[in-house]
């Protein structure tokens, strides 16, 4: 199972990263994490991913002791999503976000 990333448009935009990262995300946002930017404007979400980032980097001794004991999914791999979703965001900034 995953996190799954949505913009629906021409084309539909898609991103797709493991859930096992998500302690990551909810330590950055306590209480919704990613899912933060669900039903948001790319406009919108720029931000909130944004500080989701840093927090990860400022704190990344931190995020790196949560890396999966399972290989499914690091530090690494979630910074990558993250400046995916920044890009998507700023690239599509009237598309509205679904995230499953």
């Amino acid at each position: 199972m995953g996190y799954d990333f949505r913009m629906p448009g021409k084309p539909e935009t898609r991103e797709n990263y493991t859930y096992n990262v998500a302690p990551m995300f909810y330590a950055a946002n306590p209480g919704t994490g990613i899912f933060i930017i669900n039903g948001m404007t790319g406009e919108r979400a720029v931000r909130p991913l944004l500080n989701i980032r840093t927090y990860m980097v400022l704190h990344r001794s931190e995020m790196e002791a949560m890396n999966p004991t399972n290989d499914w999914g690091d530090y690494r791999g979630a910074l990558k999503l993250l400046d995916r979703l920044i890009e998507i965001s700023q690239d599509n900034p009237h598309g509205e976000w679904v995230v499953d």
